[in-house]
């Protein structure tokens, strides 16, 4: 049981959709748990070696269920490559970028909530604050 709800929790990502929704650039990596005019909450799931395309997503949480190592390839043609630890919790400021699995982990769960309300246009960058829950 709580296996599940971390791979559900996991799910990377709160988006909303900008220049491409993830939910229709790479549909086999989310899943929409909860989506209203307020909130949408995403299960993402990336296995090790897999690359989704350049997509965009407004500010939210990411809650990583189960760690890895992801590389991030941003429009302005800058990489960055980061360990997602099981049980981070991310910001994630408005972006636009390209994410592949480089670690070992099959698979990469986590989730992601955003606020709809926020429509403003997504700088490339991406922030990590707090490690919130050990669950």
């Amino acid at each position: 049981m709580k296996s599940i709800i971390l791979i559900s929790l996991v799910a990377v990502l709160c988006t909303t959709a900008h220049a491409q929704d993830p939910v229709k650039t790479s549909p086999q990596y989310y899943k929409v748990l909860l989506e209203n005019d307020q909130v949408r909450v995403l299960e993402y799931r990336l296995k090790a070696g897999e690359k989704e395309p350049m997509h965009s997503h407004s500010a939210g949480v990411v809650y990583v269920l189960s760690g890895t190592k992801l590389k991030f390839s941003y429009s302005d043609g800058r990489t960055e490559e980061r360990a997602a630890a099981a049980g981070e919790t991310i910001w994630r400021d408005p972006t636009t970028h390209a994410v592949e699995n480089i670690g070992d982990t099959e698979p990469m769960p986590s989730l992601s909530i955003s606020n709809l309300l926020d429509r403003t246009s997504p700088p490339d960058y991406m922030t990590t604050n707090y490690r919130l829950l050990d669950l």
